[in-house]
């Protein structure tokens, strides 16, 4: 029993190392995409989401749902449309309050400490050391997977950064003993696969 009580706090301390280390690299990431403007040009960024985001904040700050886009092929439907953002909650949360450029970089940097904190917290579930899932988190966040999915594949990179998520409700939902436990871990699964489809449905 007295042995116990040193090794959980040893774990807790490690843990909050490597969560701050983790914190860290995000916030390094995070400055170069909010103070470089260059990738917003790039590919289906500038032509489809920055006009697409500007529009459903701009609906979404009169308090309507918005059902129909007027200027974009002489009207077409919006809501209706999987790329446009209605229901993706990064996009509905940020696009309201924020300029249509800024709340796109504030989404890839959510995207980004999201994917993140759902690997480390995927990584020690499975048992990995603090190290392990470190490193886990650096590759599949700040890899070629998401980081650069988000400047390039936007609608890739709204996919990918809730896998860690989804798996991680599928883990726990496996570990559950009894129906109730499976049922909050089963809503987790629930909600990734459902942003993963309101982000990209291609």
């Amino acid at each position: 029993m007295f042995r116990s009580r040193p090794l959980c706090r040893r774990e807790i301390r490690r843990d909050a190392l490597g969560l701050g280390l983790l914190t860290g690299l995000v916030a390094l990431v995070a400055w170069r995409n909010l103070t470089d403007d260059v990738w917003l040009s790039r590919h289906d960024i500038l032509t489809q989401f920055l006009p697409w985001y500007a529009y459903l904040g701009e609906r979404l700050r009169a308090g309507e749902i918005p059902g129909w886009n007027p200027h974009q092929f002489s009207g077409a439907p919006f809501a209706g449309d999987p790329q446009s953002g209605w229901m993706y909650l990064p996009a509905m949360l940020f696009t309201p309050f924020l300029a249509p450029a800024i709340a796109l970089k504030a989404i890839v940097v959510f995207a980004l400490a999201f994917a993140a904190f759902s690997t480390y917290a995927f990584a020690r579930v499975l048992r990995m050391g603090v190290v392990a899932a470190l490193v886990g988190a650096v590759v599949f966040a700040f890899g070629p997977f998401l980081q650069q999915n988000t400047h390039c594949c936007t609608a890739r990179g709204q996919v990918a950064l809730w896998i860690p998520l989804a798996l991680l409700g599928v883990e726990l939902a496996l570990r559950a003993k009894t129906w109730h436990g499976r049922l909050a871990p089963w809503c987790v699964t629930g909600l990734a696969i459902s942003q993963m489809l309101a982000g990209w449905f291609g």
